[in-house]
């Protein structure tokens, strides 16, 4: 037991070092600014970790000087706070426009300004603050600007980190086929490192995701009496952290339990209510949720006019159908890797690679997998089709077709990890097996490091630039690229071979 419990332990070290690194070197790979909403998350942070934990109400005639234009994409209602003086313009307001121009460099950024208090605006104010109070508090140790944002991306990261290396110990330890360590690489997409390593809440929210689904679907699939108490731990762990992260999580989470529940059985469900472990972790996470739900009346969070730009759409609904399902393509490129401002697209060959990923692990649950983790494999597909579909519907004559794809990726994780580890307690399995996974495994790891590398061209000579593009390069991230490239790599080709490597439970 004590040299297992040694070997667990170095298992999640050597993962969490991994997955932290990778993390870091997205981190870097980015402008400060130059991740969805990230200035209005730093503020949030900023301010929470400095006690003002909701904000003033400003409209349209108090807000103060923001580089959105507020005549062209008004702003209903939203939140201001105190903080220095640097954040409230991000840096200045002609630069801003590289964040929708994929040709436009980020050399003329510069985050500086006054260090002293002033009111700044944040769209972000209502949601849930326990992220923010975290990712702030390296606000107290250093000062305001790009190192203090890239401390908070640092410590977001290694927050990240450490969810996924409790999956990553889960499936090594108690999966015995490689497959199931294909389903959590496939899981990790490149716009999922690209969040890992933003100030943004929606990536404690999928890395919380990632580690809800793994150890839920390695529960779901275990028999009664192989229920390891470490698992659930890990599993009501994931469970608290994912409801306390952003507003839609209390769906993703029940929607989640619901479909592993299918999964487990009747049976295994009963044996997980009469052990009192469990009971425990559900008392738990309903806690949360109560706190959650506490917070959203406190907050008016789930007004959503509050914390969106609205641009609301007047259109008949069977026109709103058409466009939301056609959407459907749009927002599985989001999920797969569109960097920035949703103005930097992965390659292409990023996107084929990681459909064939998919289409291979679901062919893998089909054919191999036990019937109840076929059919929850193939309803968590048909509810990734369909949920947005309905959020977009809910609300486009509110606040228009809002709706991005990396919302969805805390629940379409479970896509790829249940299919992986449900083909893993099949029965069947193919002699091609470990080469099929080796191949595909080196593939998304490749697409990885594909992705990162149009990232830092398209900052440092846009997306159409130079592809050798370091000689030529207008900007230069704290760490040089070549090494970002180079780091990115070894750690990448370590996931791969571990991935394809011969299991030991």
């Amino acid at each position: 037991m004590a040299d297992r419990d040694a070997g667990n332990r170095r298992r999640w070290w050597g993962a969490f070092a991994v997955v932290a690194l990778l993390g870091v070197i997205w981190a870097f790979a980015i402008p400060v600014f130059a991740a969805p909403d990230e200035p209005a998350h730093v503020i949030r942070a900023v301010a929470a970790a400095h006690g003002q934990i909701l904000g003033d109400e400003f409209g349209p005639a108090t807000v103060p000087p923001y580089p959105v234009p507020v005549d062209k994409e008004p702003w209903k209602s939203g939140l201001a706070v105190r903080v220095p003086g640097v954040y409230r313009q991000w840096g200045n307001v002609d630069c801003i426009v590289f964040a929708w121009n994929a040709q436009a460099t980020a050399d003329c950024l510069h985050l500086t300004g006054p260090s002293g208090d002033r009111r700044a605006l944040t769209n972000v104010g209502r949601y849930p603050p326990a992220y923010y109070l975290v990712t702030g508090a390296v606000s107290w140790l250093t000062h305001p600007g790009d190192s203090q944002v890239y401390a908070m991306r640092i410590l977001s990261a290694l927050l990240c980190a450490a969810l996924v290396a409790s999956a990553v110990v889960t499936v090594l330890t108690r999966t015995s086929r490689p497959v199931a360590r294909l389903g959590l690489v496939a899981a990790i997409t490149p716009m999922t490192l690209f969040l890992f390593g933003t100030v943004n809440a929606n990536s404690i929210e999928i890395a919380a995701g990632i580690a809800m689904w793994v150890h839920g679907a390695v529960l779901a699939t275990s028999k009664p009496d192989e229920h390891d108490g470490r698992v659930l731990d890990r599993f009501g762990i994931a469970a608290v952290v994912l409801v306390l992260s952003r507003p839609g999580s209390v769906l993703w989470l029940i929607l989640a339990v619901g479909i592993l529940a299918l999964v487990a059985g009747r049976a295994t469900v009963a044996s997980w209510w009469r052990w009192t472990r469990a009971r425990i972790w559900a008392a738990g996470a309903a806690a949360a949720a109560v706190v959650q739900l506490a917070w959203f009346a406190y907050a008016d969070t789930l007004d959503v006019r509050r914390a969106f730009i609205a641009v609301p759409i007047d259109a008949p609904f069977r026109e709103d159908v058409a466009r939301s399902f056609g959407r459907e393509f749009r927002w599985l490129r989001e999920m797969v890797g569109v960097f920035g401002w949703l103005d930097t697209r992965a390659p292409t060959a990023v996107l084929v690679v990681w459909i064939a990923g998919l289409a291979i692990l679901l062919g893998f649950a089909l054919v191999g997998a036990p019937r109840r983790a076929a059919i929850g494999t193939g309803l968590v597909l048909a509810a990734c089709a369909l949920v947005p579909v309905a959020f977009q519907l809910r609300l486009a004559d509110t606040v228009g077709y809002f709706w991005q794809g990396r919302y969805l990726l805390p629940f379409a994780a479970g896509l790829p990890v249940l299919a992986g580890i449900g083909a893993a307690h099949g029965t069947r399995r193919s002699r091609r097996e470990p080469l099929v996974v080796a191949t595909v495994a080196t593939a998304l790891c490749a697409a990885q490091w594909l992705a990162l590398a149009q990232v830092l061209r398209r900052y440092s000579v846009g997306s159409r630039g130079a592809v050798w593009f370091f000689p030529e390069a207008r900007w230069d991230p704290p760490v040089p690229s070549l090494v970002l490239l180079l780091g990115a790599a070894a750690l990448l080709a370590v996931i791969a071979r571990t991935a394809a490597s011969a299991n030991r439970p």
